[in-house]
């Protein structure tokens, strides 16, 4: 052979050995691909899937409720949005975006859901892996938070001009703004953590009622005027909301507020002499949007007498989001061989107990001819894994299709697993089951804690580019300890809930306080009486909270309200009317109602209140009493 032809021989051998079908690429061809074997493993996404609720402030200088809202009208609260829709269209998108042929292709593969806050998955390690690195993203992205501060301050027209031509009061000097907080024209402020596009409410003020109408009744050819009572808020009242815009380059913060002095309550009479009071609540309302870059004040208004509000919103760090989504791993071997089968009773009543929310009731001075704003529409009891989801459950863990064809059989009966299968299946279920005791339903340990600070310490704790929340390091809390030893700081109460996850629970400690607010009439056999009717408001500290894990499994979504409430041992004001006397009550009142996520088994700052001058911070800590493993 020609020593030319060799080396083009040689190459030819080499592309018929590199195009000969490989033994993978051989069984591809017939439908056969080998593939890692499957696992099964339970998510938690109930932080994601549950919707959100705006807090709209009910704080105004005088309560006026809308028409709807009054007695035998009233209307819910705003209904939930879902930003990643709810769990079945969750399964959707994350089919969509982890390895989606795989979902297709692959005999036993599945994503499913059980009930509206967990996924059963069974698929392979590396689907897994990608599976709970895109929960994590939407974890960090979904569950951000934004801490707004909102700081009233009396500026005279020469600081107001300086400050609105500022690149238009949207990004303030620094060195302007604190020099500003430290002189004798710096009010109340508020600070809340809230998520990014939920609204938060607040106010820190005294609440006060007063004789406002009368209302006529005709009762046998007679008109009687019963007296209502109405409320002010003297204070500072803040709704905010805050979206990111541009990648974070920018929060949008949709603000409304009122700032509102008590000025007393001037008595006057009607033309028919029932007697009447006109209180007078001078300040400032604004609503407005703002776009701040963060971490930066801006200016929000400015009034002829003097007020202004500066505004800032700092983004969080993501501090406490996990990388990864914690999967709870539910495989079960156990030797398929078939072989004789038996009955056999399992005690699932753990999983099968049904969890109810329990609400605050949010006591507070309210108009006598108004039953407020009625509560979140309750969900149905639920358990932490129904039986039809049980079931479920234990055929896609438990072996595949086969595993349950007939004679084997499987159902949920009060509080009772009833299998029919092979011995090794049982002796697997054993284990399964026992898997599942230990993670379901997940509980934790919420604290709620208010402590009046003096100025200096609330600065040291609010620094700049601590994140959102700022969490309370272990120094920090040595601090405040230190300080309410010395009396420096007063501790205004504690409350502790434990909450099982995704369910609300309220706490509350107090005095129950109770007036006469109206009168109303019933007719008696021989005539129509007016009798006195009595409110009831809380003077002590009430809290409510629904707490989530988070997909990661290292922070908690919290919805938080919590108000505290003191008539610091002042008795009603009492007024006589033509039927008898109306108690007029003052109550001091602390109200927070945010969103947010912080990592668990640390202390964050939820909010920030006026009380006297002095900031109040509203704690929250939220301990696992049971973790994922």
């Amino acid at each position: 052979m020609p020593k030319t032809l060799r080396p083009l021989l040689l190459l030819c051998a080499a592309l018929l050995l590199c195009s000969a079908p490989s033994p993978a690429r051989a069984e591809e061809d017939e439908g056969e691909v080998r593939r890692d074997p499957l696992s099964c493993r339970l998510y938690r996404v109930g932080a994601l899937t549950r919707g959100r609720r705006a807090f709209h402030s009910q704080f105004r200088p005088v309560q006026q409720p809308p028409a709807s809202h009054r007695r035998g009208g009233r209307t819910r609260e705003d209904e939930p949005v879902h930003p990643l829709g709810q769990v079945d269209e969750l399964i959707e998108l994350l089919r969509g975006r982890v390895v989606p042929r795989f979902w297709e292709q692959t005999e036993g593969a599945d994503m499913a859901a059980i009930g509206e806050r967990m996924l059963i998955v069974r698929a392979e390690a590396g689907v897994h892996a990608e599976l709970a690195r895109q929960l994590a993203a939407l974890e960090r992205r979904q569950l951000r938070t934004i801490s707004v501060d909102v700081q009233a301050v009396r500026l005279h027209d020469g600081q107001l001009a300086t400050l609105a031509a500022s690149r238009g009061g949207a990004r303030l000097d620094d060195d302007v703004v604190r020099a500003l907080l430290a002189g004798e024209g710096a009010g109340p402020a508020v600070r809340v953590t809230t998520e990014n596009g939920t609204r938060a409410e607040m106010f820190g003020g005294t609440q006060r009622a007063f004789l406002r109408r009368h209302t006529a009744v005709v009762r046998q050819g007679k008109t009687l005027a019963l007296p209502v009572a109405g409320v002010t808020n003297a204070g500072l009242a803040v709704s905010v909301e805050p979206v990111e815009h541009a990648a974070g380059e920018a929060i949008r913060v949709h603000l409304e507020a009122s700032l509102t002095a008590g000025g007393g309550a001037r008595a006057a009479r009607t033309a028919d002499g029932h007697p009447l009071q006109l209180p007078a609540t001078p300040g400032m309302q604004i609503k407005t949007d703002l776009l701040l870059a963060p971490g930066t004040w801006g200016l929000a208004h400015g009034t002829s007498d003097g007020w202004s509000l500066l505004v800032r919103a700092t983004p969080d760090a993501a501090t406490g989001m996990s990388r990864r989504a914690t999967a709870v791993s539910l495989d079960a071997p156990f030797d398929p061989r078939p072989g004789a089968m038996e009955v056999r009773d399992f005690d699932v009543a753990s999983l099968a107990r049904v969890f109810t929310d329990v609400m605050g009731t949010g006591a507070f001075l309210h108009d006598t001819s108004w039953d407020g704003p009625a509560p979140a529409e309750r969900p149905e009891p639920r358990p932490a894994i129904g039986a039809e989801y049980l079931v479920e459950l234990a055929r896609v863990c438990l072996g595949t299709e086969s595993t349950w064809e007939d004679p084997a059989t499987i159902e949920v009966r009060g509080g009772t697993l009833i299998m029919r299968q092979t011995k090794p299946v049982l002796a697997a279920t054993d284990a399964w089951l026992a898997r599942l005791r230990s993670v379901l339903p997940a509980t934790f340990a919420t604290t709620v804690e208010l402590v009046q600070v003096s100025p200096a310490l609330h600065a040291r704790l609010t620094a700049a580019g601590r994140g959102s929340p700022a969490l309370i390091d272990r120094e920090e809390r040595t601090w405040l300890q230190a300080a309410i030893a010395a009396e420096e700081a007063t501790r205004l109460g504690t409350l502790r809930l434990t909450n099982v996850d995704g369910v609300r629970n309220a706490a509350r400690t107090g005095r129950t306080l109770r007036y006469v607010s109206t009168y109303t009439t019933s007719r008696v056999p021989t005539a129509d009486a007016v009798l006195p009717q009595t409110a009831a408001v809380l003077a002590g500290l009430e809290i409510d909270a629904r707490v989530t894990a988070s997909p990661g499994g290292e922070a908690a979504h919290v919805v938080l309200r919590a108000m505290r409430t003191d008539d610091r041992g002042r008795g009603p004001a009492r007024l006589d009317t033509t039927h008898g006397v109306v108690e007029s009550p003052a109550l001091e009142t602390l109200r927070l109602r945010a969103t947010l996520t912080l990592p668990l088994g640390q202390t964050a700052l939820a909010g920030v209140l006026p009380r006297g001058g002095q900031p109040v911070l509203v704690l929250l800590r939220v301990d696992p009493q049971l973790r994922t493993r």
